[in-house]
């Protein structure tokens, strides 16, 4: 009887106690604007279930049992705050309204690792990489390949971490791989695959690069990772946005050419260098009763005949909605761009729906659907075709009229011929050649998640992806030179007088993955969440190829009329799989302290099965990824209560490997191609010789860095700093020719990449009518080849060489240093130099020539006098801007800059070699002429017999710029009708002027993707002004 009064009175005296324990904790919410406070604040205590609402005066209270832990505050319109308790039983949280900034805190921000973020995409983009490049350049090196619409970027995480694989990062648009083989080669030299023009940025949420544990993908993340997610329906209310803009493109930057009369003269003082027999040229007769001397005395502006003034159009319409079932978001889109060269254009249409379904209270899936097709009309681009209609316009006589003239000298409307240099007509190209690219992309997936308890769920992912490439090329007989057809080995066997060929490709991927998340210890102090999972990917490549010659007719354009004896087809079958086992700890106490740690053993069909990576199980080899990371919140520890002007303040280090496995399927295996021999015989040869041992290269990278908010989050401030080794370099080397082959693949060397990355954003204006924002970014990486076990070598990328060697960066310009130009024969003849030609004579420099280094000391210029002349890599690249508003107005700017990068100016090379009859730019008018004249242009010289124009110095320029990459002005109209939510009017301004030092049409450049081609410019299609004026409703 006592022992149960005495229990009784325990419990009953329990009661107050268990009261007193909750401590109520008020705050208030208000507008760091314009300090007004507000409802509709949702507040809650990160780890527990405990949320709460402002009312109407900003206030609201939550029953909390210690003093301890981190609010997390959400409101429509504002970005989300993270704020510590840390002991204060009463909170004034100010609010800061959502701007074009990235924001501030994100779901990385309390965990181990980090991730550069933008949810804002740029009006008048074309891509997805624009916004990229526009939003996060400097977390990531960015580079245009030329100002085609869509026409893709060049992309570099932390530096080059490949030499012959490419050292792009791994795009993953909602949870799926979004690349296709993007290693194809178009029909259109100049034109590269861009699986990111596929996506409108419309339909673009979020674009975001992961800085750190990026180790679950293994071997595909050594380039670093970026995940893309779509818009999804994120509220039952239903929302429609329609977007509609117009725009107008300039014309192309061109390079100034030669007028008639300076041709001419230029003309002149090459004829006197050429046999006798090729001196008689129509545009040197002067007598104007010819009946060809209009058709050949002119001063005709090529680059301006095949220009034109461009129009852009872009409209999508988004539904978004749902119910407590199931949520949905629709989306269509169109876009056309017309180019800046006649007959060329882009289209895209986009159809993406995406779905998120309440099947029963534990079973919820997403489920996406998408199909996107673009098709361009393009031409050759740039100096290495020679029916590029850009070039032709570079390099033909400006005395030639487009058109023909009849026997009494009267112009009439058709096209000129070929004329008599042998130089077609860029119009016949424009108009009468053809350059189709159809892409189409379609894309489902299926995402179920079920959910067991509050600390288990098991999800799934399938995934399908089909992409199919359609080309046609066709170039005419007429307006254009015939096609002289020489084999392998370079010996002449055909004449094709018009040509076509067509390209077909399609490739689908299956994806698998299955993971289950497991909340092993959750309490109020400390978290561990624990996954597992799975990942399959199964690839089906196929492409057809076929080529033809001389279907009698430029009206016949089909491959099945072509000479049969000129006819190659070709065609490429291959499956390639890649399987993964994963998995992640992620450790929280007290949202102080964090670690996670990640493994992926992953293998792949594409290497050998005696790569020797990692381990060796049933036959199989398996690479092994693992990574570490870990955190420290320092502003959730107690002595930081008293620290003021300090909002957030995170120190976090770690180290990963990851892999590159983008080797072509078939480089492991031996195999054969069908040859044609001088067009008579066809056999088989040797194409490649396996290499079983062939395996991934490995990438080890350490991070520290610091991720702080001060002065009331107005000031943010994110710096990292990187040091990563890559071993086991995939390395194409070439074969002596009694081999047979080319080239063949080999694992070789190590190469290092430190850096740092900063970027810094301030909200440096805030009043109710005005606030001014700010951002710069700001990227390093010094890359250095530290190991390659068969020494230094270098490789001919389109006319410069790159040099690979110990101790340097990688693809530095290696060449001829210059020194002047001699000035009279005195000065040639103290220096002494000569050089030696194919038949062994000792040629002399002369008054007029370039002086060479003689870095050997032997009075011969060769190859043993080349070094090292430039350097591609960048010291410095990022970028900055602003936002202005003011009331309904706002104003953003944002500028691009790279400094300290070299470029071999191709095209000047070709525009002021002085040694053809081609144009040349303005800058021949400088040239050498006569005894006693300083400059920095040689003498023109038919042939160029002492190399005046090789590979030197002479053509390395300091390619660094500052441009003003987009100025944008919008407004929201106060006009609300009932069924109208917003509407805002706007205008922008894209490429708007650059600030360079570079000689070329545009210092933005890149050749494809891989490392070597950095800072060669092949005079691909220059980045454009375009004005651009656009509405925007929300229904």
């Amino acid at each position: 009887m006592n022992i149960r009064y005495i229990t009784l009175a325990l419990f009953c005296s329990s009661l107050p106690l268990a009261t007193i324990a909750q401590i109520n904790l008020k705050g208030t919410v208000t507008n760091s604007n314009t300090g007004e406070k507000f409802a509709g604040s949702r507040i809650t205590l990160i780890g527990t279930d405990n949320v709460a609402m402002s009312d109407e005066e900003g206030n609201f209270e939550l029953n909390v049992s210690k003093l301890d832990g981190i609010l997390r505050i959400e409101a429509p319109g504002f970005d989300q705050q993270l704020v510590p308790i840390l002991g204060r039983n009463s909170l004034s949280i100010k609010m800061q309204p959502t701007t074009k900034a990235n924001p501030a805190y994100n779901e990385h921000s309390l965990s181990a690792f980090t991730t550069a973020k933008t949810q804002s995409m740029r009006p008048a983009t074309v891509g997805a990489d624009e916004n990229i490049q526009m939003n996060l350049l400097g977390d990531v090196n960015a580079i245009s390949h030329s100002g085609i619409d869509a026409g893709g970027m060049a992309m570099f995480v932390r530096g080059m971490h490949s030499i012959n694989m490419k050292s792009q990062p791994l795009f993953i648009v909602d949870g799926q791989i979004w690349q296709s083989d993007n290693n194809i080669s178009s029909l259109c030299e100049g034109y590269f695959s861009n699986p990111l023009s596929l996506l409108s940025p419309d339909d673009i949420e979020s674009i975001e690069i992961l800085k750190n544990g990026t180790a679950v993908w293994g071997a595909k993340a050594a380039g670093g990772v970026i995940i893309i997610n779509t818009k999804r329906s994120h509220n039952m209310a239903t929302e429609i946005e329609v977007n509609l803009s117009m725009g107008i493109k300039q014309k192309g930057k061109t390079l100034p050419m030669l007028n008639a009369n300076a041709y001419r003269i230029l003309a002149t003082d090459l004829i006197g260098g050429m046999p006798g027999q090729d001196r008689n040229f129509q545009f040197m007769d002067d007598d104007p009763t010819k009946s060809y001397y209009n058709a050949n005395h002119n001063n005709t502006d090529w680059n301006d005949e095949i220009g034109q003034t461009a129009m852009t159009q872009n409209y999508s319409i988004s539904v978004r909605g749902g119910d407590e079932i199931a949520l949905y978001s629709f989306s269509l889109g169109y876009s056309h761009n017309d180019g800046y060269v006649r007959n060329t254009n882009f289209d895209r249409l986009n159809v993406r729906f995406n779905s998120d379904i309440n099947l029963t209270r534990q079973l919820k899936t997403r489920a996406d659907i998408a199909f996107a097709q673009v098709t361009r009309n393009i031409f050759d681009d740039g100096i290495l075709s020679e029916t590029s209609p850009r070039y032709m316009a570079y390099i033909k006589s400006p005395l030639y009229s487009p058109n023909q003239f009849d026997s009494q000298g009267n112009m009439y409307d058709r096209l000129a011929d070929v004329d008599e240099l042998g130089i077609g007509n860029p119009m016949a190209v424009t108009d009468n050649s053809e350059g189709k690219n159809k892409n189409y992309r379609f894309t489902a997936t299926l995402a179920p998640t079920y959910t067991f308890n509050d600390r288990l769920r098991l999800s799934a992912l399938v995934g399908f992806s089909w992409d199919k490439i359609k080309e046609s090329k066709f170039t005419p007989d007429f307006g254009l030179p015939a096609i002289q057809l020489v084999n392998a080995q370079g010996d002449w066997y055909a004449q094709g007088d018009n040509s076509i060929a067509s390209l077909m490709t399609r490739h689908s991927t299956l994806t698998v993955d299955i993971h289950a998340d497991w909340n092993a210890i959750k309490s109020n102090t400390s978290n561990l969440k624990i996954t597992g999972g799975y990942r399959f990917i199964n690839n089906t490549f196929e492409s057809d190829y076929g080529q033809g010659y001389n279907t009698g007719s430029d009206n016949l354009r089909s491959l099945s009329v072509t000479n049969a004896n000129l006819l190659t087809i070709d065609g490429v079958n291959e499956d390639w799989r890649d399987m993964a086992w994963y998995a992640q700890a992620d450790f929280d106490w007290k949202n102080r302290y964090f670690a996670g740690v990640q493994t992926a053993m992953e293998t792949n069909s594409r290497f050998g099965r005696k790569s020797g990576s990692g381990l060796n199980i049933g036959g199989v080899a398996w690479g092994v990824f693992p990574s570490f990371n870990a955190a420290w919140v320092v502003t959730n520890e107690k002595f930081m209560r008293k620290v003021k002007g300090i909002n957030f303040l995170k120190l976090h280090a770690g180290y990963e490997i990851t892999g590159n496995d983008d080797l072509p399927s078939a480089a492991t295996r031996t195999y054969f191609e069908a040859i044609s021999y001088a067009g008579l015989a066809k056999g088989l040869a040797l194409s490649n010789i396996g290499n079983d041992k062939l395996k991934w290269e490995h990438t080890g990278t350490f991070t520290v860095g610091i991720d702080m908010l001060l002065l009331n989050n107005r000031l943010s401030v994110r710096a990292d700093y990187f040091d990563s080794t890559t071993k086991d370099l995939l390395v194409r080397k070439q074969l002596r020719e009694e081999y047979g082959l080319q080239n063949y693949w080999t694992n070789d060397g190590s190469m290092r990449n430190r850096g740092f990355e900063v970027c810094v954003g301030g909200r440096i204006v805030e009043t109710k009518d005005w606030q001014l924002n700010a951002n710069v970014t700001m990227g390093h990486y010094k890359n250095e080849v530290e190991r390659l076990t068969d020494g230094n070598f270098i490789t001919n990328v389109m006319g410069a060489n790159m040099l690979t060697a110990e101790g340097n960066p990688l693809g530095v310009f290696y060449g001829y240093k210059s020194e002047g130009v001699f000035t009279d024969m005195e000065d040639a003849s103290k220096a002494n130099l000569s050089v030696v030609d194919n038949t062994g004579r000792n040629l002399r420099f002369g008054a007029g020539d370039m002086h060479f280094a003689d870095i050997k000391v032997d009075g011969i210029i060769d190859e043993h006098d080349m070094t090292i002349i430039g350097d591609p890599n960048p010291d410095i690249y990022g970028a900055f801007g602003f936002n202005i508003n003011w009331k309904r107005l706002s104003l953003d700017a944002i500028f691009t800059y790279s400094l300290g990068n070299d470029a071999f100016n191709a095209m000047r090379q070709q525009m002021e070699n002085g040694s053809s009859l081609n144009n040349q730019s303005e800058a021949m008018l400088r040239r050498w002429t006569g005894d006693g004249q300083a400059t920095d242009i040689p003498r023109a010289t038919y042939g160029d017999p002492m190399g005046n124009s090789r590979f030197s110095d002479r053509w390395i320029e300091d390619a660094s710029y500052l441009k003003l990459k987009q100025v944008s002005l919008s407004y929201s109209l106060p006009v609300k009708p009932r069924f109208i939510q917003g509407v805002q009017v706007w205008a922008s301004v894209t490429n708007v002027f650059t600030m360079t030092k570079y000689l070329g049409a545009d210092p933005e450049f890149f050749y494809g993707s891989q490392a070597l081609c950095q800072g060669i410019d092949t005079g691909l299609m220059p980045q454009t002004r375009t004005y651009n004026l656009g509405i925007k409703l929300n229904l």
